[in-house]
């Protein structure tokens, strides 16, 4: 039997405020999104002065406003030690979220 297809929404907090960045997550859920994926850059390439939330704060805080969507970082920063990103990741999906919402990715090759 073949799997359903699913939907996920890359949305890339940059220069967006909070309440947007959470009526947004809500809708991806009332429309029945699988997924919204956040970006864990400190600051998006060219665009300096433009506001930028953290990625792991966006995430717990879209946890705490969402049931069912699943929560993920794309492109996550492991900068200085790869174990602290890993860390993040078990006490995000531990803490913020039931089991089997949060998701993880990381490139690696930069």
């Amino acid at each position: 039997m073949a799997r359903p297809i699913q939907f996920g929404l890359f949305q890339p907090q940059i220069g967006l405020p909070f309440p947007l960045l959470k009526e947004r997550a809500l809708a991806c859920e009332e429309y029945g999104f699988h997924s919204i994926w956040f970006t864990d850059h400190m600051w998006p390439r060219g665009m300096t002065q433009v506001d930028f939330l953290e990625g792991w704060t966006v995430m717990s805080s879209m946890a705490m406003v969402t049931t069912t969507l699943r929560i993920g970082g794309l492109v996550l920063q492991l900068l200085s030690e790869p174990r602290l990103s890993g860390q993040d990741g078990g006490q995000f999906g531990q803490h913020q979220c039931r089991p089997g919402r949060n998701r993880f990715g990381s490139r690696l090759d930069e």
